[in-house]
């Protein structure tokens, strides 16, 4: 490699990439928690969308989605589907026949509509409802006849959020058909794309809630202040700068031909 400027070049220029990635990816992890949780299934942390958002958060908070939805009816029932609001914070899978035929009626309408949490009455300790609380309403058409439980469990996904000083060991789905009684579903709770699945055998409300522990507390999505973050920053900055300019002056070394000759012996 030392006869070949090109390729010692290029060599350098790799590292000087490595650098960087290493650097900025130290500085990402440094300057918030959330910037280090592991990405399964290739998701990032969630921007989730509040009704009703802390405090700290309602700056950039972003209203959350609404969902309104038909499924048509056949002599089977309801087909099978996938109803997903548009920021994908709550997902219903009906199955096949999840909505029984009736007699002059064409199809089922399906609405959800996002509800601040203290809309409705807490869940029985030591569960509590973590983000909002979805209404998920359906009637038959054209009479608009109400639905209040399906004829199958549907099959359902809440997206929660991370609210600062809270922290919750796991996470369930939970439903209640006037918002007063809750019941938990037997489901799976993944952390890493902070969502929640399991079966609901009734219309009315629907909110993931979290088996909270006493005094624990979980990293804000607040970035850190402070003056031991800003030294940290600046050490990260500076060996990022270091480096790069290290192998600045490796790129800029002298060709050989214009090095002085060696002195003969």
């Amino acid at each position: 490699m030392r006869g070949d400027p090109a390729r010692r070049r290029a060599f350098a220029a790799g590292i000087a990439v490595a650098a960087v990635y290493l650097g900025l990816a130290a500085l990402s992890g440094h300057l918030s928690p959330l910037a280090r949780r592991p990405l399964l299934d290739g998701f990032a942390p969630v921007n989730y969308r509040w009704v009703d958002p802390p405090p700290e958060l309602a700056q950039a908070n972003e209203a959350p989605a609404a969902g309104d939805f038909t499924l048509p009816l056949t002599a089977g029932g309801s087909p099978p589907d996938v109803l997903a609001t548009d920021d994908a914070q709550i997902t219903l899978i009906p199955i096949k026949g999840t909505f029984s035929p009736e007699p002059g009626q064409r199809q089922v309408h399906i609405t959800i509509t996002p509800m601040a949490a203290d809309r409705v009455e807490p869940a029985d300790p030591p569960l509590a409802i973590v983000g909002n609380v979805y209404r998920v309403e359906a009637t038959y058409e054209p009479s608009g006849r109400t639905i209040d439980a399906p004829a199958k469990p549907i099959e359902t996904i809440v997206v929660y959020p991370l609210p600062p000083n809270v922290h919750a060991t796991t996470h369930a789905v939970i439903a209640s058909a006037d918002g007063s009684a809750w019941a938990a579903s037997e489901g799976t709770d993944t952390p890493g794309n902070q969502q929640v699945e399991g079966p609901v055998e009734t219309m009315g409300f629907v909110a993931a809630a979290g088996d909270l522990q006493p005094g624990a507390a979980a990293p804000s999505p607040v970035p850190p202040s402070g003056g031991a973050n800003s030294l940290g920053v600046a050490l990260i900055v500076g060996a990022v700068c270091a480096a790069l300019v290290g192998i600045g002056l490796l790129l800029r070394g002298r060709d050989p031909k214009q090095r002085p000759a060696q002195r003969r012996r």
